[in-house]
């Protein structure tokens, strides 16, 4: 237990250092430094809502943008840097709509066989009655 929070203390200061590194260097600003933090944390996000369930190939996507941005980072490119994240973000807003529409398809098609069992038993009730439509 005492290895396993050492070895997550070493890992957070790791990533820290790193992030220091980028800044002294001049090549990132703080500012790509914040929305890369928040951009990473929303797509960490993601597998938990709906995009995780209905675009899933998609949120990999937007994973694999952050690690390219978390490398021009390590690599104090903030071109490369910000370009994974527009990527990211994109990606994002991708997988909600994905997902939205996903969804929406699958209530349709719900709605859909409900309307033909109701249809069915409309039809089955005239017939008993002698009605036809």
């Amino acid at each position: 237990m005492k290895a396993t929070k050492a070895l997550l203390i070493s890992l957070c200061l790791l990533q820290f250092v790193f992030f220091q590194a980028a800044i002294s260097e001049g090549g990132i600003t703080q500012s790509v430094i914040d929305e890369y933090r928040q951009v990473k944390e929303s797509v960490e996000k993601l597998p938990q809502t709906k995009a995780g369930k209905y675009a899933k190939e998609i949120v990999e996507n937007a994973s694999r943008s952050i690690l390219m941005a978390r490398e021009g980072l390590e690599a104090g490119d903030e071109k490369r840097m910000k370009e994974a994240i527009d990527m990211a973000k994109i990606q994002i807003t991708f997988a909600d709509a994905v997902a939205a529409e996903r969804e929406t398809a699958e209530k349709i098609e719900v709605l859909k066989a409900e309307l033909r069992l109701l249809e069915q038993k409309l039809n089955d009730y005239l017939s008993a009655k002698g009605v036809t439509r």
